[in-house]
This record gives structure tokens, C-alpha cells and sequence, in this order.
């Protein structure tokens, strides 16, 4: 792959599509009131904004820890330069549907002949995070139910994934899966962590995780939104919130819709926003968690340069 001229198209075509779609969805979108929005935010008291910009700031640095870490064995890079790669990677990772553009951006700063290498350890990283998402996640929907599910869906389920597990045990045709090249880069990714460092991660993006759920409903409570009144509540709310959004398709083109009408689903039990705002807590949150660093991170894209 000739990476020069892939990191060269992504650095100049990066910063203007992202202008050019975040513009549209936010300006056009039927259920997005803008000037909702900026109101919103000017009621906030400065320590509540102060609050969201720390969490934000340690949301990133926890991330950046994570890259920093788990690409240690392969390159050592210094943190400052993590943090460019994360905030890179976000910015490219939003033009991608399930952020599959993510890796590209981290592979800024590696070394040519180590990127494939890299690429794999970023899956890592990412996947780690997507654990904590879908444990959390469904330990949260659970509880609350937003939408009603039927006991035979859930004891099906579970008798497929003990098919699964006991399969990879016994059975050759089951075992056989393990070969297909998703699941070799999975198992070369996971080979190229030690178990410490494996660990450290894991525990990285559960704190990470819980940096933009707490604050996410401290904003649920301030606003009011749905019927939780203790944070407890509003915790589990917005798990099950997080976990929707991460089983959607969830990029740039779409990001807006699903983060308008799945916390309608789970605070107020519809698909619409209502005249409460639902979305207001989330979309302040993907403000400050995704779209100000990601264009920190298309100003990382340009001001990247390029080795021969």
C-alpha cells in the first residue's frame, strides 16, 4: 500500500468533508433545533462546563494512554504524539460507518513497515472499548427494557453462544471458524499484547467508559430529562443509550438521527424527540467528546508531514 498517498488524500480531503457534512447535519437535520442548542449550553453554570471540558480532556488523555501502551512492543511513541494519533484517528474514523476509518488516522505516526502491525493492535485497543460498551450496555438494558423482549429471545441467545463456546471445544467444523482471517487478526492482535499490558487497557477503557457515562447523566439530570431521579438511574439509562447507538451504524451521515432518536426511545419511550429535548444531554456530550476534538484532529491531519 502506497501509505504517502493515502495519509496525503486523507490530510487534505479529511478537514473540508467534515465542515462540509457536520454544516448539513446540524443546520438541516428536522429534529436538531440549533439554537435549542446554543441556549442549552449558555444555561449551563461554568462549573458544569468546566466539569464537561475535564472530563473531556481526560476522556482523551486516557485514550491516548491506551494507544501509547499497546504500541509500545511495536514502536515506542511519546504520549504527546498518541494523543495526535487518537484525535486523528477520530477525525477519520466519523467519514466511516462502525468507525472502521479509526486506525487509519493512528497509523500517522508508525513507522511505514509497522503499520500492519499497528493496524492490528488499534482493532485491539478498539475492541476493548466496544467490550466494555456491549457489557455494561446489556447488563443496563436489562434492567431498564426500553423495548419489550421475550424470554424465548433470551434463553435462545444463551443456548447459542453455549452451542458456540462448547463448539470451539469439541467440534472440528465449529473450531474451523477460528481460521477465517477476521478471527487469525483478532488472535495476532491479541498475541501481540503481553497480559499486563492486555489488563492495563481493559482498564483504561472501563474508566474511559465511565468518564463520558457519568457526565452524560449529571447532563440528563440537570436538564430533566425522562423520569430518572436519582443518578443510579440516569447511569443505566444512558448505558443502554450508548449500547444502541453502538449496535447502529453509527457514523457522521447518521450520527445526528441516532443521537436524536434513540435517548427519545430510552428516557421517554418513543422514537420522536418530544418538546423535553431528550437529545439535549447527548448532543452536548458529542460536542464536547467528538466533534471539538475531532477537529482538532483534522488540524492534526494538516499539519501532519509526510516522509518519503
Amino acid at each position: 500500500m502506497n501509505w504517502q498517498l493515502l495519509f496525503k488524500v486523507l490530510k487534505w480531503s479529511v478537514p473540508g468533508l467534515l465542515l462540509l457534512i457536520v454544516y448539513n447535519r446540524f443546520y438541516k437535520h428536522e429534529h436538531l433545533s440549533v439554537e435549542a442548542i446554543a441556549v442549552a449550553v449558555r444555561s449551563l453554570p461554568i462549573k458544569v462546563l468546566s466539569f464537561l471540558s475535564l472530563m473531556t480532556l481526560l476522556n482523551w488523555i486516557i485514550e491516548a494512554k491506551k494507544w501509547q501502551l499497546a504500541i509500545q512492543s511495536t514502536q515506542k511513541l511519546s504520549f504527546l504524539k498518541a494523543l495526535k494519533a487518537v484525535l486523528a484517528g477520530l477525525s477519520v474514523s466519523q467519514l466511516l460507518p462502525f468507525r472502521t476509518g479509526e486506525f487509519l488516522g493512528r497509523l500517522a505516526y508508525i513507522q511505514h513497515p509497522l503499520k500492519p502491525q499497528a493496524a492490528l493492535l488499534s482493532a485491539m485497543v478498539s475492541w476493548t472499548q466496544l467490550a466494555c460498551t456491549l457489557l455494561f450496555g446489556t447488563v443496563a438494558f436489562l434492567f431498564l427494557r426500553p423495548v419489550p423482549i421475550p424470554h424465548v429471545l433470551l434463553w435462545s441467545i444463551l443456548a447459542i453462544l453455549l452451542v458456540f463456546v462448547l463448539g470451539l471445544k469439541y467440534a472440528s467444523n465449529i473450531r474451523a471458524l477460528l481460521d477465517w482471517p477476521i478471527m487469525k487478526a483478532f488472535k495476532e492482535a491479541y498475541q501481540a499484547l503481553s497480559k499486563p499490558v492486555l489488563i492495563k487497557v481493559f482498564a483504561l477503557s472501563v474508566l474511559r467508559y465511565m468518564t463520558f457515562v457519568f457526565s452524560y447523566a449529571l447532563l440528563v439530570q440537570w436538564f430533566g430529562v425522562g423520569h430518572y431521579h436519582s443518578i443510579l438511574w440516569a447511569i443505566i439509562g444512558v448505558s443502554t443509550v450508548y449500547l444502541i447507538q453502538t449496535l447502529g451504524p453509527s457514523f457522521i451521515l447518521t450520527d445526528i438521527a441516532i443521537r436524536v432518536s434513540v435517548p427519545a426511545l430510552v428516557f421517554s419511550g418513543g422514537m420522536v424527540a418530544n418538546q423535553s429535548l431528550d437529545f439535549l444531554p447527548g448532543i452536548i456530550i458529542y460536542l464536547f467528546n467528538v466533534v471539538l476534538p475531532m477537529f482538532i484532529g483534522a488540524m492534526v491531519l494538516l499539519t501532519l508531514k509526510l516522509k518519503a
